[in-house]
């Protein structure tokens, strides 16, 4: 993914695509804070999740390092 910061907090414009074993994908975008909890929305799916539709939510460790993301798809075709 990327994410392209717009202020000194490292706050950032994120777009993510997540790629699994079988060729299926699932692409986010959002907001990410640099430094709190944040929300993206799935804006695109293929293979088994064309269509889906849902956010996922991403929670940042203690020191920053590591991010938690929670995925809720609410529809989808799902093949």
């Amino acid at each position: 993914g990327t994410c392209i910061a717009f202020n000194a907090n490292a706050d950032c414009l994120a777009a993510e695509t997540i790629l699994f074993p079988d060729g299926s994908t699932l692409e986010f975008q959002g907001i990410e804070r640099g430094d709190a909890p944040s929300a993206r929305t799935i804006v695109g799916g293929s293979g088994r999740y064309l269509g889906a539709i849902g956010t996922m939510a991403a929670v940042p460790s203690a020191d920053l390092l590591l991010w938690t993301k929670t995925i809720e798809i609410v529809g989808a075709y799902l093949l």
